[in-house]
């Protein structure tokens, strides 16, 4: 399956983040006062997504799973449902090519919005963009640290990953392994 065909597929899904992304990055920035991480996570078969972001006490990445705060929009929902069914030919039940390729897919869609976010999303409420990680995974399953630590690196310039995740944030998955002062990040 050629990229280019499997992206003309996300075309209603993208459409839908272009519409309704830059209200809910900012109502999240605007219900937080400390939000350093914000999430993409969708199931290992990529039927929905919902929005996962950190409070203070929660500064570990890899941890998202365990994070209280969240919204589920309606738009990363079925939009998404919609283009999984059209691409019935891939198995998004066991790992594949295809499927890592709808997955980068997915990932350079939610890239190229993030990127289009208006600055005053982030200073309005009194944030700088490059004071956080956006990221994007699946809840469990297949891929789960490779979309991570694609989509961190994808998302984010290397400023923000320097200055909230550090230099060796892929080797840290464990609250004990973290380095303290990735604790109090921005904090």
């Amino acid at each position: 399956m050629k990229m280019d065909g499997l992206r003309m597929e996300f075309a209603d899904f993208e459409q839908k983040l272009k519409e309704n992304l830059a209200e809910l990055v900012g109502q999240v920035l605007q219900a937080e006062a400390h939000v350093t991480y914000i999430g993409f996570v969708t199931t290992d078969d990529f039927y929905g997504a919902f929005v996962t972001y950190n409070q203070v006490g929660e500064e570990n990445i890899w941890e998202h799973f365990e994070w209280k705060k969240g919204l589920s929009p309606d738009f990363l929902y079925q939009p998404l449902v919609d283009v999984v069914e059209k691409n019935e030919k891939i198995n998004f039940m066991e790992p594949s090519k295809e499927k890592w390729q709808f997955a980068e897919t997915l990932i350079e869609v939610f890239r190229e919005q993030l990127q289009q976010l208006p600055d005053a999303i982030f200073t309005r409420p009194g944030y700088d963009r490059n004071e956080l990680i956006f990221f994007m995974t699946v809840s469990d399953g297949d891929y789960m640290d490779e979309m991570m630590i694609e989509s961190v690196e994808r998302f984010n310039s290397k400023k923000a990953i320097s200055r909230c995740l550090g230099t060796g944030w892929k080797n840290f998955k464990t609250r004990e392994q973290l380095p303290s002062c990735l604790f109090f990040c921005l904090f």
